[in-house]
């Protein structure tokens, strides 16, 4: 998966339910998605904060903990300054990165 703004630490791992893959975010990059399957985001490290479009309520993750997103949820998420993040997916389609 490419998203700018995020550096990827590992490529996207295919798996038998689906796919995974870490990524890096930096202070001041915030990225903009649109989920086409579930997909759940697991901070490994660092701070995000995450704003679903489908939800008043904010999404602050620290490290252990994971946000699920569904499908067609439209995510806003930053680093609060930086953060490792995992997405997985139960399905083969990814998130899109939108302006």
């Amino acid at each position: 998966m490419n998203i700018p703004n995020m550096a990827p630490i590992s490529s996207a791992r295919p798996q038998a339910d689906g796919w995974s893959q870490l990524f890096t975010m930096e202070p001041g990059t915030p990225v903009r998605l649109v989920c086409t399957a579930e997909v759940s985001v697991t901070c490994l490290s660092g701070t995000a904060w995450i704003t679903t479009a489908s939800d008043t309520r904010d999404v602050v993750l620290t490290p252990g903990q994971r946000h699920v997103a569904a499908r067609r949820d439209r995510l806003f998420i930053n680093g609060m300054p930086r953060c490792v993040l995992r997405f997985d997916s139960s399905d083969e389609h990814q998130p899109i990165p939108v302006p």
